[in-house]
């Protein structure tokens, strides 16, 4: 009887053990006006590009707004350079699995690449 108790004791201690719990952060974006005398013009090129990006795992960890960050930056170095992608479109495209939920597998972005020119000073 008293092993029966002891078997019993155990099990329900074994079945009532510590859990792991996995918490994951991201980064909250900040908005900060940042006011300054200089003024620039932007030069926009009459051609729009398309890029697709297969992002790494470790880009994926910094959330949807890396990814797109990162995507608009490789297709400006990719297309001669650029400071900026204007009328920025991007579509994701995702793989969903069984088990896994829905994964990002691509995106896209399209713009036109654009550059800052002739900075000066506002009085």
């Amino acid at each position: 009887m008293k092993k029966a108790l002891l078997v019993l004791c155990v099990g329900a201690l074994s079945l009532a053990s510590c859990t792991t719990v996995k918490n994951t952060a991201t980064t909250k974006p900040v908005e900060v006006n940042v006011q300054t005398n200089t003024a620039a013009d932007l030069d926009i090129s009459q051609r729009k590009i398309e890029y697709t990006y297969v992002p790494t795992s470790q880009v994926k960890r910094g959330g949807f707004s890396n990814v797109l960050s990162t995507a608009v930056r490789e297709a400006l170095q990719k297309n001669g350079g650029g400071d900026v992608l204007v009328q920025l479109e991007y579509t994701a495209t995702y793989k969903s699995g069984f088990f896994s939920g829905k994964k990002l597998k691509t995106i896209t972005v399209t713009g036109f690449p654009a550059t800052y020119r002739n900075f000066r000073n506002i009085k």
